[in-house]
């Protein structure tokens, strides 16, 4: 909806700045853990740096999309329990449990279709060809900052999880991009106080800001996780699904650092 738009870039570049901060791009991973950086894994840098060119890139991807597939939470932790067997999720989001067949046309993982794969390429083309030749402009759109939320490890070190932005982040790896401006996942869908006065008035509860958007995800936190404090999912295989998923990466990152 417009008015949010506008609202949102209002509050990002006048009334609330803070909202925009910056961080370094190795620091930031995808929902299934692939980072992101001049030695990042995700699949979009690595088909990058193979070749620039519509064909180079579709043989790289359909590829990994054919030996990289969806598995469902239930595979992934090795329980059993019928209620995992073909849903995926992430223990600390509420209302996105997803089928796994839905991955089908997806850009994250596969198995993913042809039909998808020239899609996903163009897009991955456009954006490549615009920051190279434009360089990687925010101020004047209305949501061109990425989104992302934290993720706090066992010993308390950060990485950012991008719920938005993975094109973005992947050709600016690519191009050799340091840092980057993102705002929080939260934020972005969090309007001003003025808007939520006016949507009061109106009546208009959709867009009620829901409690689904969140800042972090503590892994010392995991008992207050939307799907263990519904009792969906044990908070043992919540956080053995946090591990499995993020610490390759956070063992990378704060090891190169030390």
């Amino acid at each position: 909806m417009l008015v949010l738009s506008i609202d949102r870039w209002l509050l990002n570049h006048l009334f609330c700045r803070k909202r925009i901060f910056t961080i370094d791009i190795d620091k930031c991973v995808d929902e299934f853990g692939n980072s992101f950086g001049s030695n990042g894994d995700h699949h979009f840098v690595k088909a990058l740096n193979k070749g620039e060119d519509f064909e180079s890139l579709c043989k790289y991807l359909k590829d990994f999309y054919k030996k990289t597939h969806i598995s469902s939470f239930g595979e992934f932790v090795s329980d059993k329990d019928k209620k995992f067997i073909d849903k995926y999720f992430c223990p600390w989001e509420l209302d996105r449990i997803r089928n796994i067949d839905k991955f089908i046309s997806s850009h994250k993982i596969g198995p993913t279709s042809d039909s998808a794969l020239e899609t996903i390429v163009n897009r991955l083309l456009r954006i490549l060809n615009s920051i190279r030749n434009k360089g990687f402009k925010t101020f004047f759109k209305f949501d061109g900052y990425p989104r992302v939320i934290e993720l706090e490890d066992e010993n308390r070190n950060i990485l950012y999880l991008v719920r938005d932005g993975n094109h973005r982040l992947s050709v600016l790896s690519h191009l050799g991009y340091k840092k980057i401006k993102v705002c929080y996942e939260k934020d972005h869908w969090n309007p001003s106080i003025a808007l939520k006065m006016l949507f009061k008035f109106l009546k208009r509860k959709e867009f009620k800001i829901s409690e689904k958007f969140i800042y972090r995800v503590s892994y010392n936190n995991a008992h207050n996780w939307a799907l263990v404090k519904n009792k969906f999912v044990n908070i043992e295989l919540a956080k053995k699904f946090f591990m499995k998923t993020y610490s390759k990466a956070f063992n990378n990152y704060y090891e190169k650092s030390s």
